[in-house]
This record gives C-alpha cells, structure tokens and sequence, in this order.
C-alpha cells in the first residue's frame, strides 16, 4: 500500500507544503517546501512538530534528520524566512533551492546551510537531474526554470515541481507569474496544482477572462496558499474564473489542504 500527500499549510501569509510518503513496508519519507515562519508566528514550524510528534511518540526513535530535503522556490521571505529554523532543529539531507536574485532574507538561509551543509546544497533546474530522484515511492520532476540566469522578476524564478506516484501528479507552482507559462509542460495525470502567486491576478488572468494555466488541467482540484495580508491574495477575480472550471480549496476558508494519493485514487482532505 503505497501513499504519498502533500499539504499546503495554512500559515496565512505565504507557502509552507509538507510532503508524506509511505510505502508498501510501511517506511516514511518527508520534505518541506519552503516557510515562511517569522520570530513571532511560526505555525508552520508547528504543524511539523505536532506531525512528527504524532508520527514518532517515543523521541528516542524519532529519526534525524527527518527531512530527505528542504526546497526554497525562491527568496521572498513569505516563502523562506522560517527555513533555517525548521533545517536546525529537524535536520535534512538535502537543501535544494533555484537561481534568484539577492535578498535579505533568503541571503539568511543561504548562508547558514553553506555553513552547516555545504556539500548537501544543490541548484536544481530543469536541464540536470533532479539532486533527490524519488521521495519513498513519489517521483521527482523539477518543470521550471532552466537554467537562463535569473529573471529580474523573483517570483519567476520559482522553482515549479511535479510529484507523481501510481501515474497522478501534483503541480506545485511557487509565485511564477503569467509569463513563465510557455517554458512548463504540465504532465499527464496532474489531478491537482496550488495555484501560482497564491492566487494573485499576475498569475490567473493574461487578459479578461483568459488564464495561461487553467485551460491546461482539466479536472484538476487547485488549492491555494492565502496571503490575503497585506497583498490580497487571492484576487476575487481569479478565484472566480478558476472556479468555473475547477474545484478550489483555500487554506483561509479549509485550513491545511492535503492532496493524498493512495493505491491509484485520488482524494482531496482538509483539515481545520
């Protein structure tokens, strides 16, 4: 029996995605996705402790590190500035980031892995294998960016990921914008994306009524990480074309949406 989910955390400004996995032996494999925990809210820091408190009561059998990687899609600090704390007292194998340009808060995080895993840091993009090929039983594809210098723009430099398990992928986007669409194959079988931006218009909407990504994944559930402050995220707008196509999940109205595959079917839960 062989189970993967991912789950967007409802953190309330910006992306924190834990990944599961368990195989058929019943072994467990996780990574993280960036966070965006400040000195004074850390809740994604705290959903990771009370799961691996659930996951591995007794401390003394508690692995370490638990995480088989840590990605940073990019530097805004809604989406890195609570890394180095889940990397110090969690630990992973593997800190995986893309190109970017400098910031204060991901200059932070880079800094401390070099000095405390330097030789575990990768640039991952789309032209070289993928640094972590499998999570358990998940299979890993980075879609997005190649390896073209940075753009000016930050949020089009995420790091766009594709997890797949039994045939059904999930699409996990960062802040690309409009634009970076024409560079992404989406695979067959995606069942589910987060949306781009957390929703945000330079995301959704090319022009009245016309999405860039939408179109490309019938069927497909979307879960979006809110920033509704200070940036309003997700525009009314967009939600509202998604919608009449897609079934949406958003972490200010569900609380944690978790895309599970299990045995070849796919299930949406949420948790509040």
């Amino acid at each position: 029996m062989a189970k993967l989910s991912v789950t967007l955390i409802d953190v309330g400004h910006g992306d924190c995605i834990f990944i599961e996995t368990e195989d058929s032996s019943k072994d467990l494999h996780f990574a993280l996705i960036d966070c965006p925990d400040s000195r004074f809210q850390r809740p994604g820091f705290l959903y990771v402790k009370r799961r691996v408190e659930r996951l591995y009561p007794d401390k003394k059998k508690r692995p370490h590190p638990i995480f088989e990687f840590v990605m940073m899609t990019h530097s805004h600090k809604d989406h890195c500035l609570g890394l180095s704390r889940i990397i110090k007292e969690f630990g992973c194998k593997a800190f995986l980031h893309g190109r970017m340009t400098s910031g204060a808060s991901s200059t932070h995080v880079l800094s401390y892995v070099k000095r405390t895993m330097a030789s575990s840091t990768f640039l991952v993009d789309s032209t070289t294998p993928f640094p972590v090929p499998s999570l358990g039983v998940a299979n890993l594809t980075v879609l997005y960016p190649d390896s073209s210098p940075a753009s000016i723009s930050e949020n089009d430099n995420s790091v766009v990921l594709a997890i797949e398990q039994d045939g059904i992928s999930v699409l996990l986007t960062g802040d690309i914008e409009n634009g970076c669409w024409s560079a992404i194959t989406v695979p067959s079988g995606t069942e589910a994306i987060k949306a781009p931006h957390h929703g945000a218009s330079n995301a959704t909407i090319s022009s009245p009524g016309i999405s860039p990504w939408v179109p490309l994944l019938t069927n497909a559930k979307v879960g979006i990480s809110c920033h509704s402050v200070p940036h309003g995220h997700p525009d009314p707008a967009s939600v509202a074309l998604i919608e009449l196509s897609h079934t949406v999940y958003r972490t200010d109205l569900h609380g944690d949406v978790s895309f599970c595959i299990e045995n070849g079917a796919f299930t949406v839960k949420c948790w509040q």
